[in-house]
């Protein structure tokens, strides 16, 4: 995780612009430091920048849900799995906030879903 966030930061200082950079800055703040405040404000910078990209969202939802906000958390989620239908991760991952959310016929078939896409994909077993 630190050189993941060293090179999230020397990425924005090359080009302040790049959502890719932000979420992984915001990834680094949430799972590796627990910085809160400043990974939210990572996330959000990286959807503005770039509302399409599905990994922000994905990686947001992930620490909304952390922070106690599932449903919003689950937003994000699904946002994540339209802008990226054919991702196996993506659709995995929804699963796992229904699953994480209690919801678990609807876990069930958004992994049957996953399995779907790739049945070679290991997770979703």
């Amino acid at each position: 995780m630190p050189k993941a966030k060293a090179a999230a930061m020397r990425a924005l200082e090359l080009d302040e612009t790049l959502a890719e950079a932000h979420t992984s800055l915001g990834r680094v703040l949430a799972a590796y430091d627990w910085d809160w405040a400043n990974a939210e404000k990572e996330f959000k910078r990286a959807l503005e920048l770039n509302p399409r990209y599905a990994i922000a969202h994905q990686w947001y939802g992930r620490y909304l849900e952390v922070k106690g906000r599932r449903n919003e958390g689950m937003a994000e989620r699904k946002r994540a799995q339209e802008l990226d239908p054919l991702s196996p991760i993506l659709s995995f991952e929804l699963g796992l906030a229904f699953y994480y959310g209690r919801d678990y016929d609807h876990a069930i078939e958004q992994f049957q879903k996953t399995l779907e896409l790739d049945p070679n994909f290991p997770p979703a077993y």
